[in-house]
C-alpha cells in the first residue's frame, strides 16, 4: 500500500510540477469557449491547442529560471532534477505543433499575431529587466489578463473560419469575458496566500502581503460573488454557483500551512471543474 501510495504521488506531483496539469486546465478553458459561443468552435480547437502547448512552456521556463537563482524552495529543486526532461518534452511538443501549425497558419495567421502582445508580456513576467510578477499589486491582474485574452477573446475574434476581430463582442460575450476574469484572478489568490513568506522575503507586494490574509481572502471571495452574479442565463448561473461557490470555501480555509495538493489540484481543479459542469449540462439540455 505504501509503494502503490509513493507511486501515485509521484505521478500526481510529475503532472503538477511540469505543469501538465495547468496546460491542461488552459487546454479545457479555451474549450470551454466553444460550449458557450457556438460560432467560434471551428477556431477554438487550434487555439486550444495553441493555449496548452504555450501555457506548458512559458509555466516551465518560468519554474527553471527562477531554479537558476539561489533558492530553499522544494518545487524549485524539482526543477533541478528533471529541467532535460521537461525541455524534451518541451521539443516533442514543439515539433508536433509544427505540423498543426502550418495547415493552420493562413487560415487562423491574424488570431496568432493577436499573441505577441501576451507572449511579451508572460515573458516579462518574470524576466528582467520588467520582471512584472513583483509590480505592486498587479500579479493577479496580470494572470487574469493573460488566460482571459488568450482562451476566450482570441477564440471570440472569428466566426466558423472567418476573422471579424471585435464584432463578435456584443454584452453576453462581453459578460463572460468580465466573469472568467474576476473567477481567474480569485483563484490565484490562494496561491499568493500559500506564497507569502517567500514574497515577503523577495519584496513581491501580492495582495496577502500588502492587506494581510484576511483583506485578502475577502477580496477573492467577492471576485468570486462577481464572477457568479454576471451569470447571463440559468446554465451559467448554475456552473458558476458550483464553481464559485467551492472557490469561497478553498480561498476561505486558505493558509500557508496547506499541502501542495490543496492549491495545485484543488484551486486549480476549479477550472476544469467549471469545464465539467458546463459540458454535462450541455450535453443534458
Amino acid at each position: 500500500m505504501n509503494t502503490l501510495k509513493k507511486i501515485i504521488g509521484k505521478i500526481l506531483d510529475f503532472f503538477i510540477f511540469s505543469n501538465l496539469l495547468i496546460a491542461m486546465a488552459s487546454f479545457l478553458f479555451t474549450l470551454q469557449t466553444a460550449l458557450i459561443f457556438k460560432y467560434s468552435a471551428s477556431a477554438t480547437s487550434f487555439f486550444a491547442i495553441t493555449n496548452f502547448i504555450s501555457t506548458f512552456i512559458l509555466y516551465n521556463l518560468q519554474r527553471i529560471y527562477q531554479s537558476t537563482k539561489p533558492h530553499s524552495d522544494s518545487r524549485l529543486f524539482w526543477y533541478d532534477r528533471y529541467k532535460k526532461s521537461l525541455f524534451t518534452i518541451m521539443l516533442v511538443f514543439l515539433s508536433l505543433y509544427v505540423s498543426i501549425f502550418q495547415h493552420n497558419y493562413l487560415v487562423y495567421k491574424e488570431g496568432l499575431l493577436l499573441y505577441i502582445p501576451i507572449v511579451v508580456l508572460s515573458l516579462f513576467y518574470f524576466l528582467p529587466p520588467f520582471v512584472f510578477r513583483k509590480a505592486p499589486l498587479v500579479k493577479i491582474l496580470i494572470i487574469a489578463f493573460v488566460w482571459v485574452y488568450s482562451s476566450i477573446f482570441i477564440p471570440l475574434t472569428y466566426s466558423d473560419h472567418v476573422f471579424v476581430l471585435f464584432s463578435n463582442l456584443h454584452k453576453n460575450e462581453l459578460a463572460y469575458l468580465l466573469a472568467q476574469f474576476c473567477f481567474i484572478a480569485a483563484i490565484c489568490i490562494p496561491f499568493d496566500i500559500r506564497d507569502i513568506e517567500s514574497d515577503r522575503q523577495y519584496s513581491v507586494k501580492t495582495l496577502p502581503v500588502h492587506f494581510g490574509l484576511s483583506k485578502a481572502k475577502t477580496i477573492g471571495m467577492v471576485l468570486l460573488i462577481l464572477f457568479m452574479a454576471l451569470a447571463q442565463d440559468t446554465t451559467q448561473a448554475m456552473a458558476y454557483f458550483v464553481t464559485g461557490g467551492s472557490g469561497i470555501l478553498l480561498t476561505y480555509f486558505s493558509s500557508q500551512h496547506k499541502h501542495r495538493y490543496y492549491f495545485s489540484v484543488l484551486v486549480d481543479g476549479l477550472i476544469i471543474l467549471q469545464f465539467v459542469i458546463f459540458t454535462f449540462l450541455f450535453t443534458n439540455q
